[in-house]
């Protein structure tokens, strides 16, 4: 049998160790260990779109317009 535990936390309960998380996760990213994702949708006109898609779940990661 497998099993997995997913436990969040609460990030105010950590608020003093800001810094050390912020250049820990700019060194993982620079290592590539946690990888971001974009969306780019091209055009000021398309912003509508690209909300509807936002809210229908079309983008994987962060949804920007580029205008």
């Amino acid at each position: 049998m497998k099993q997995l535990k997913v436990e969040g936390f609460i990030i105010f309960r950590f608020q003093n160790r800001y810094p050390e998380g912020v250049q820990q996760m700019a060194r993982w990213l620079r290592e590539g260990k946690v990888k971001h994702r974009e969306e780019v949708v091209e055009g000021f006109e398309n912003i509508v779109k690209a909300f509807i898609g936002m809210l229908h779940g079309e983008n994987t990661g962060k949804m920007l317009v580029k205008a």
